[in-house]
This record gives C-alpha cells, structure tokens and sequence, in this order.
C-alpha cells in the first residue's frame, strides 16, 4: 500500500470510524494542539458566521470545526501526553493568537490615559469579555459550569463571563502592581499624570468649535466612514424606498416563510416606490415633491439654512433671559405696591422722582436701558421711526388689560395683547377712529382737543386717526400696574419681535434663499416655479417684504411664525364654546385626551424614564453625563451651563411644550412664571384663581415631571456633545434631536397627530433615530440584544427549567411573545423576547415574565394591532386613534377602540333604544378618558386591580372575560392584587401557566371557528333569500364559501399543529420534571412504612401537573370524575 493510500486510510479511520486519534503518535498530537491554540479565535470567529447561516437555514457549516473539536478533546484527554497538549494548546493560544496581543497592547495603552485602577480594570474586563468570546466554543463537551448538552448560547456566555473575570483579576493586579513599583521608585502613582481635575463647568464645557467628532474606538471609526456612513446616506436620502422594503418584508403573514421570500417582496416593494416617485403629476410637480412636502420635515432645506434658523432660536432665548432675570430681580427685591409705584413712575403717570427708593430707581434705570436697547434695534432696521421712538421711549413699558372694551361702529380699540406684531406696539395703542380730513382739523374738535393724532391718510378724503388710553380709561379696562407683570410681558415682545427681525434680515441677505424682483425676473419659467413673492408690510416682514423666497424657506417660515392660517387650522383652533373664562376648540379636546394617556398617567412616566435610558445609549451618550446633567438641572439650577442650554432652545421642542400646551420656549414660560396671577375681579375671577392654583400643584406638576423627564437627558446629550468638541449650536441640534423633537413642520404629520393618529410625532421621530444607531453603531444594538438573551437564559438556567421555557414559549399568547425590534429584517429574529423570564415561580407553579415592551424605544414601531379593529398591514403607533376615533368607534360602530371588542361583550347594555343606548355608551366612553391608573375609578387598570382582590372566576390572565358557552368548570387564573397594581403603574409582571394559556388558545379557536361558521351560515341564508339579487351567480357564492373554508381549513391546521408541539414540549418538560424529581429522592419503595410527603401510595392517585388531576382520570367523563371522587366508583 502506498504512502498516499496510507493517509487517506488513516483519514478514513479518523473520520468515519469515530477514532480521531487512530495511529496518531506524539509529536503530531502536540502539533495538532498548537495549530489549534494559535487559530483559536480564528476558529471561534468562523464558528459564528456558521451558526448565524445555521439560523438562516444554511446547515453542516459548523461540521468541520466540530469534528476538528472533537480531535483536540482527545487529544488533550489522552491519559500519555493530554497534560503536554494542553500545556501547548494553551501556550500557542496566547503566543500564536493575533487576537490576544489586542487587550495586552489597549491595556498599555490605556495605562498610560487611566485615570485610575477601576478605569484599567473596566477596559481590561471588556477587551478580555471580548476577545475570549470570539474563541471557539466546544458544542458537544461539558464546560467548567455546564453540562454536554447545554446550549450554544448558554455556553458562549459562560466563556465570555469567564474571560472577562479573568481580565479584571490580571487587568486590576497588573495595575496595582506597576503602581506599586512606580510608587517605589519615587516617580508617583501611575494615573497622577492622568488625573484632571474636575472641569470647571462655567468654563469649560461651553465651548464654540468646529471640531467634527471622531470616535475614540479606531475600529468603529473606520466602520463608521467606509460602511456605516455611506450605507446612512443610501437609507436617509431614500426613507420610501427603505420604510416600502421593510414594510414589504413583513407583508408575510405566514410564519413559515423564507428570507428569500421576505426579502424579494420587499425589493420589489422598493423598487416600486423608486419607479414611481419620479413620475410627474398635476402641475409637473413629481410623486416624490409632493409626498416629500406633505411627509418630511424640513424638506428642501439646506444646513446653512437650519443653522440660521437655530441662531433665530438663540437670539430670542437670549433677549427673553436678560428680561427674565430682571424680573427676577425685581421681584426679590420689591413688594406689590413698590412694584406698582415703579409701573406709574415708567409709564410717566407719577412725575415725582423723589417717590421711588433707590432699589426702584436703580430698576428703573436697568429696565429703561435693557428696552431702549432692543427699541434702537427697531429703528436702526427701519422698522420704527426716529419720531415716534423719541416720543415713546421715557414712558413705554408694554400694557395688560383684565377686562377688553366691546368694539362698537367704527371705533376700534388696540390692546394688543397678542405676541408676534412687530414693531406695532410703539405706532398705535388705545383707540383708533377714521374721520374726515376736514372735521379733524378744526381747532376746536373733539380731535385736536384730546390730542388724536393721524396715523394713516385715506383716498376717500378720510383720515385714521389715534390716540391713547386717559388713565381713567386705563383703570376702567382693568389695567394691571405691576411693573414685573409688565417687563415680563415686554420682554416676551421684544425677545421674539428682535430675534424675528435678525432672522429675516439675515436670510434676506442670501441669494440661496431670497430674491429681489430683477433677479426673479431673469430666472428661466420654471425655476420661477420654486420661488413665491412675499408682502404683508415692511413692518412685519422687515427686509422679506416685497421680494421672492424659496418656497420651502417660506413655508419653514409660516411654521416657525405660526402664521399658515390653513382652513383645516382654523376649524380645529376655532373655540366652538368661547366663554370669557372657558373656551374648548377640537385642538384643546385632543390635548387633554393625549394628556390622560401621557403626562397625567403614572405608567406612562415609567415607561417614558426607562426608555429615555436606551435611548441615551444609542446616541452614544455615557450615563455619567445623566447624573452630571440632574446635577445641573436641580441642585445648581443657575449655573453658566444650564442657562446656556436654556437659550440654545434645547428644552424647547418635547411633547409638552409642543403638543400639549401653547407654544412656548422655556425662557418665556419662566417669565410667564413670574408674573403673579392673582390679578382680576369678582367671583368669578377669583375661582378662577383659585382652580389655577390646585391646577398648578396637581396636574401642572405631572406635566412639569414629565417634561423634566425628557429635559435630563436633553441636558446630559448637550453636554456629551460639547466635551466632544461640537459647537453649541450643534450640540443643541443634537440634544433637541435624540430626545424626539416634536417641532414637525411635515404638513400631513401635524394633521395626523391633531386629528386620527395623534401620537404619530413619537413613532415619525423615533424611525430614523434607531435606523441611524442601528447602521453607525451597531454594537449598541447587539449589547443590548446580549442582555436581553441573557436575563432570559439566565432565569431558565437559573431555575434549571429550560423545557418549561419552551413550553411556556409555546403557549403563551402571541402578544406577550414579541422579540425585541422583532420586525426589522433579518436582525429581529435574532433580538431576544420583550417578555423576560424571571427567576422564579411562585407556591402554584407558575412562571413569571416582565413585560418590557414599553420600556424600548420604539419598541412596537412595526408591530401589527392584535384587534379586530384597523387598517391591515399598518404598523400599531399608525393605527387611527385619539378621542374623534374613539367616538365614531363607540358611538357608530359600537366596538371598543382599545380591545376591539363589541361594546355588548364588555358588559354595556344595549337595549335598540337610541336614547338609552346613547346614554349607556356615553358612560362606558367617557370612563375611559381618565387617566389608566388602579386608583382611578372606572378604568381598566382599577377595574383589573378589583377584579384581582375579589378572584372572580371565568377570567384568562385577569384580562379576557371567557364566553360563557366556553366557561370552564374551574377558575382558570386568580391573579394577585398586587401584579394588577404593578400593571397599573408601567411594571408588567405576568404569571405563565401553559395549562392557562391553552385554555386560551382553546378560547381564541372556538371564536374564530363560531365567527367563520357564522359567515357561512350567512351567505347560505342570503342567497336562499335574495339569489341572484345579492350574487351575480352560483359560482360566486361558491367562491365566497370556499374562501371560507381554506379558512376553517387552515384555522384547523394551526390547531393541529399547535396541539402536536405542545404535547411534545409537554413530554419533554414531564421527563425533565421526573428526572429532577428522582435526583432529589432516596431511599427504598413508598408505602405505608416509608412515606414520602405529598406523594400517593398508588401511582394512578397521583396528580398529572399538566391537567391538575389524578392519572386515573384520564379517558373518564365529567360525571364518572364526580362518582370517582365520592367513592361511588372504582
């Protein structure tokens, strides 16, 4: 036989014979063992790529390297040379390895930046968690803590905990000991040269650089600037064609279907989209213009542009806080009536100096300087005339009235108590008339008697004519004479008025957004098309008036002012109750149904907390920075840092402030803080005083909770930013950005979320922040997926049940068994389950999970609606909701929005009387507009919670009333008041029991079936009674009954299915069960002399714990288990 013959026998025997070592003699075994050290990681890494194809479908790529596993395990359990091989396995592993020189080389490296021994010991324990994951992982040996037969999984994590316990142990020695040695030769500690100081915060950290952040990590910088950065500008410069693949992808309802399917329906959805959205409609504007205007924020504008509009933002928080802390001054400083003396002397109704002390003069003197400042500005823009300023500008100081004049003829009186006039304030306050030129010029007219002056000269020979408020007049309007009221109210004009003028100005000066008329005119036709003329007066356009403005800028423009004065925008603002003290509009009925669901409810605020957590990790921020930013926010709330965010408009774009209340920066609601109300007459005022107050420390407190709950972390992002060297106009971006900016200027978005899909800002925001970390930083993602997996695993291995994970799996309803992001293609099938396992089951066996859904942001982006009720294919956060919704769905449909139920099955009684009915379901409606808390009476959350504390029976999981043709013979769940009030509260903690959970599934089938049956009695009954009338023909009927029964058909497969896993499962559990049960007894047979507690002497007594009864029932009706259970049987 040959050489080569030889070989390929000895292979033979290797391979196929199970004899790995067959004439395998020393030297080869130890070579064999440090080829296998050296390529270890190499190994570990191809040993993942296969497993990951393995979940794709692609099997026996790990074959190889498990057979070769299978040689080195004996070779290094050889009872002649196994200790050498080990010794040169382990050897080669750490010499030979490219990969383990990485932790030693960052571990130098990083000693000579450490700022201490736990900041070496955290990169040591990480870098060596890392490294010792990617190596090969035995499949079928037992591990240090693990059996055989373990999972990959579990096996993988124990490598990785083990790695990195190692790491911190050499990592925290190897530094303490070069620092001893250091400290010995008299040089010092070895981090004393990387000790800095804490930084002084109202110095440092506000800093304006263009400095472009890189990441620290080299690895992660080159990921992110050859495929992260250009794969995010293919799906951000395409968002249909990305949300149309994804969407195409979970357009299989089947769970059986391939990758290959997914992934082909939703190219070719793609590619739809991007055929389509070129095409030219209407007035040659394309599909993609149209659908971009009405759909993306910002659409057409440049960063130059965005940069401006942010210095816009700026300037008006900086005008507004110097007036801020000048009323903040003065309000420390001056009581109610030395306030009111300041206002008089101000407004030049007390002449006398001498009456003010020299606190009030010194105010005085501040607040007439900080107003003539800003007044200049307005001349010096050509917006005030040098006559009119001289003339106001000793005495003016903006005005407030409690009780407006009625209007009558043509005698108009201007208050002007709205924000947003530019420059008007000065021109024309108190009352305007128009009269003859001829009659206002007699010497003795009332006119020139009382001092009315022109202010506009008509064509008609008539003149409008001014003058203002006697101080009588003043008195009798209610005229507030606070002098901190009114340089609040004075400093929220000029602050937007000033920063408004800066703002058009500036982009008036640039060609890219502006043009004049010669230049328009010089424009081929249809790039005039992009530009429209602006007019409405130089004083309130400033440089824009007259001239043409990119129509994208100008409808950013009509956003940012409030001024787009749509027909849809003055139905739903429009009070259609409009009392002195009272008003409700569609806008106002919406916010306060969104505040019940939000701010006024404690769960939410959970949720929205631990969530924001997530978040703060995928916008790389670190969780230093969210004790620094509370640290700024409560304790030194008037530091340099804290106003500066204040001004760069970071706290200015949360729900709050956006959706659920007036618009406001944070700056003007401070000042508008500051001015007392306390300030009108009669009763009803003063109730009116007295319900602001309660409503100011009750519900006005969750609001404020809850904005600050998205304010820390805006803070702790703005931060990070700036000590990455961002500009702080950049930084602000950044912050307003990660924390869901609710400022949309998408116009079919702010329609959506005041009328049918009002939490659409939420789930429209939230899309491109995860796609965004998904793509730049993926490693966020797969943390957390490692984190999921292991609370998961961990509590099964913990309680040494991974069979009854399985079964639990199974059984469980398919609401509680999503996966984390489990919609995004290819990456949620590997993403662990929302509902984790916990380690522990209580006295009746039942499992525990914690629902953590609501705690991810975004986490059911794409998830379907479970209900009855909403558009097919449309991800849950888009489905119509919102108070209209709710009332057509009550109120016509008579179905229940939240569970999908008919309003019938929940117990409302529906007698057929329209007056009656109306009223029962008026009840059931308005019970659920109240906040979903145990504390409130009529919601589901105390209506669980009640149901919990008195065990009534016929519920599944304390949530579904079970029909009472299906009612079991038993309770199937008493569910504890205290797991019904944690729910109430944003903790989901949910009992698993799989003999509950089929009983439901048995619940959901009947129904199912009865509805199907039901559908098919109907047509038979339709076409017996109107024939052809309601069918075109016989075939058509036909074709409507064997829809129905592929059906039946499948509904019955499903069962089947359903049924034939959940008994092996179940066996499978029975044996692990049995096998723990045996390991932990002893001893001889069980009988009358050698009892065993709570086991019965003969087996058939004994209880089966899949159904709750003894083995001797099975096969026996309901009546025979009666007779058994007297005696009456045997």
């Amino acid at each position: 036989m040959s050489i080569q013959s030889d070989r390929e026998h000895i292979e033979y025997v290797r391979t196929n014979l199970n004899n790995p070592l067959y004439e395998m003699e020393k030297p080869e075994a130890l070579k064999y063992a440090v080829g296998m050290g050296a390529s270890d990681t190499a190994r570990g890494i191809g040993q993942l790529f296969g497993k990951a194809g393995e979940f794709f479908g692609w099997d026996g790529l790990t074959d190889k390297l498990k057979e070769q596993d299978k040689t080195l395990r004996a070779i290094l359990e050889h009872p002649e040379y196994g200790t050498e091989a080990m010794a040169a396995f382990l050897s080669s592993a750490i010499v030979a390895d490219p990969a383990t020189y990485v932790p030693i080389v960052g571990w130098i490296s990083k000693g000579k930046k450490a700022k201490n021994l736990w900041d070496l010991t955290k990169y040591s324990t990480g870098s060596a968690a890392i490294v010792g994951g990617l190596g090969y992982t035995s499949e079928d040996s037992p591990t240090l803590l693990q059996d055989a037969d373990a999972s990959f999984t579990a096996k993988k994590l124990e490598q990785v905990g083990l790695s990195g316990a190692l790491g911190a142990v050499i990592g925290a020695g190897g530094g303490a000991a070069a620092d001893i040695i250091q400290k010995s030769r008299g040089k010092g500690s070895i981090f004393d040269s990387n000790s800095k100081k804490i930084k002084d915060v109202e110095k440092e950290v506000i800093k304006d650089t263009n400095q472009k952040y890189k990441p620290i990590n080299p690895v992660l910088a080159k990921y992110q600037t050859y495929v992260g950065q250009p794969l995010k500008n293919i799906v951000f410069n395409n968002p249909g064609e990305a949300l149309g693949f994804v969407a195409g992808y979970n357009a299989y309802s089947d769970p059986d279907a391939t990758y290959k399917e997914k992934i082909t329906t939703g190219l070719l959805l793609s590619a739809s989209i991007k055929g389509a959205k070129n095409i030219k409609v209407g007035d040659g504007q394309s599909v993609k213009e149209i659908f971009g205007r009405a759909l993306i924020n910002d659409y057409g504008l440049t960063p130059d542009y965005i940069a401006r509009r942010q210095q816009f933002r700026i300037n008006k928080n900086e005008i507004g806080e110097e007036f801020r802390e000048l009323v903040e001054e003065i309000n420390q400083n001056l009581n109610l009536s030395q306030r009111k003396l300041l206002y008089n002397f101000m407004v030049g109704d007390i002449q006398d100096i001498n009456k003010l002390s020299p606190d009030e003069l010194n105010l005085n003197d501040k607040t007439r300087d900080l107003i003539t400042k800003y007044a200049q500005e307005f001349v010096n823009k050509g917006m005030l005339s040098e006559k009119v300023f001289k003339q106001n500008i000793d005495t003016y100081l903006r005005r407030s009235y409690l009780r407006p004049p009625v209007e009558s003829g043509r005698r108009k009186y201007n208050l002007l108590n709205q924000i947003k006039i530019i420059g008007s304030e000065f021109k024309a306050r108190g009352i305007e008339d128009t009269v003859s030129k001829k009659e206002f010029n007699k010497a003795d007219s009332i006119w020139q008697k009382e001092g009315w002056q022109i202010v506009k000269e008509n064509k008609d020979g008539t003149v409008v004519v001014n003058r203002d408020f006697t101080k009588a007049e003043r008195v009798d309007l209610g005229e507030i004479e606070d002098a901190s009221y009114a340089i609040a109210e004075t400093g929220r004009l000029f602050a937007n008025d000033i920063a408004l003028l800066r703002f058009f100005d500036d982009i008036a000066a640039n060609q890219k957004f502006v043009l004049t008329p010669n230049k328009y005119k010089k424009l081929p036709v249809e790039e005039r098309k992009k530009y429209e003329k602006v007019s409405g007066g130089r004083d309130k356009l400033g440089r824009l008036h007259g001239k043409y403005v990119d129509k994208n800028v100008l409808n950013d423009l009509r956003h940012v002012t409030g001024s787009s004065n749509s027909k849809i925008d003055s139905v739903f603002e429009k009070p259609f109750i409009d009392g002195e003290n009272f008003k409700i509009s569609l806008d106002s009925l919406q916010r306060f149904w969104k505040k019940t669901k939000t701010s006024w409810n404690v769960s939410t605020h959970v949720g929205n907390t631990a969530s924001n957590v997530m978040l703060l990790d995928f916008a790389d921020t670190k969780l230093k920075y969210l004790t620094q930013a509370f640290r700024e926010m409560v304790i030194n709330k008037n530091s340099q840092i804290h106003k500066q965010a204040q001004i760069d408009g970071i706290f200015d774009v949360d729900i709050i402030s956006k959706e659920l209340r007036n618009d406001a920066t944070q700056i003007e609601k401070a000042l508008k803080a500051l001015q007392e109300d306390k300030y009108g007459f009669g009763i009803a005022e003063k109730t009116k005083q007295v319900l602001n107050f309660a409503k100011k420390y009750s519900i006005d407190k969750m609001d404020d909770l809850y904005q600050f709950e998205d304010q820390v972390f805006r803070m702790a992002v703005y931060m990070d930013r700036l000590d990455k060297g961002f500009s702080q106009a950049d930084a602000a971006l950044e912050a307003r950005k990660w924390f869901i900016d609710y400022d949309i200027n998408a116009p079919l978005i702010k329609q959506l979320k005041r009328t049918t899909v009002p939490f659409i800002s939420y789930t429209y925001r939230v899309i491109p922040l995860l796609a965004e970390s998904a793509i730049l930083r993926p490693h966020k993602f797969a943390k957390w997926a490692v984190f999921g997996h292991v609370l998961n695993e961990g509590a099964s291995y913990y309680l040494d049940d991974k069979e009854g994970e399985a079964l639990n799996r199974h059984t469980m309803r398919e609401q509680y068994n999503k996966k984390l992001f489990g919609s995004t293609p290819l990456i949620g099938d590997v993403m662990p389950y929302t509902n984790f396992r916990l380690p522990y089951v209580d006295d009746a066996g039942n499992s525990y999970y914690f629902d953590a859904s609501r705690w991810i942001p975004g986490g059911d982006i794409f998830e379907q609606k479970e209900t009855d009720i909403g558009i097919p294919f449309v991800p849950r956060p888009l489905q119509p909701g919102g108070i209209y919704v709710d009332f057509i769905s009550n109120f016509i449909f008579r179905k229940d929005l939240f569970s999908g139920q008919d309003l019938d099955e929940l117990g409302v009684d529906l007698t057929g009387e329209f007056g009656e009915d109306f009223l029962n379901i008026g009840k059931h409606f308005f019970t659920k507009i109240p906040p979903n808390m145990p504390f409130i009476p009529g919601t589901f959350a105390y209506k669980k919670y009640e149901q919990a504390k008195s065990k009534k029976e016929g519920t599944i999981d304390g949530e579904y009333i079970v029909d009472s043709s299906f009612k079991p013979s038993q309770t199937l769940f008493e569910e504890y008041p205290f797991l019904a009030l944690a729910y109430g509260l944003g903790i989901k903690l949910r009992p698993i029991d799989p003999n509950t959970s089929n009983k439901s599934h048995e619940f959901q089938y009947n129904k199912e079936m009865q509805e199907l049956l039901a559908q098919r009695n109907r047509i038979d009954k339709d076409f017996s009674r109107y024939g052809t009338a309601k069918f075109k023909s016989v075939e058509e009927r036909d074709k409507e009954l064997n829809n129905i029964d592929a059906k039946i058909l499948r509904l019955n497969a499903e069962r089947d299915a359903y049924y034939i896993k959940f008994i092996e499962l179940a066996t499978k559990k029975g044996k692990a069960d049995e096998v723990k049960r045996i390991k932990k007894i002893t001893g001889g047979p069980i009988d009358k002399e050698n009892p065993v507690e709570d086991v019965k002497e003969v087996s058939a007594d004994r209880i089966d714990p899949l159904t709750g009864e003894p083995y001797s029932f099975v096969g026996l009706t309901e009546t025979e288990k009666q007779m058994r259970r007297f005696g009456l049987m045997d």
